[in-house]
């Protein structure tokens, strides 16, 4: 579910036997398997997850402080996707 922001491949998911949770990370597929394609760059388990830690608390607090607001734009999004559906 994540994406390098470079060449747009997945991300993979890197553990090694007996490391602890703060040294896996996420690196780059096409890097992973075609050297020249992208540039290394990694990015670990805990950063990621901080990242989407903040990024629910912003949505949780813009539902709570904007009850209807949130309750429209879901419905709208879901009507959409149904839309989408329907159409294929």
């Amino acid at each position: 579910m994540l994406y390098c922001a470079d060449c747009g491949a997945k991300l993979y998911q890197v553990r090694g036997k007996g490391w602890s949770h703060d040294k896996e990370y996420f690196v780059c597929a096409s890097y992973r398997k075609q050297k020249g394609k992208c540039t290394s760059h990694q990015i670990k388990n805990i950063q990621v997850e901080e990242i989407l830690l903040r990024e629910i608390r912003k949505v949780t607090a813009f539902a709570k402080d904007h009850e209807q607001e949130f309750v429209d734009l879901v419905l709208k999004k879901k009507t959409s996707e149904l839309n989408q559906v329907l159409r294929s």
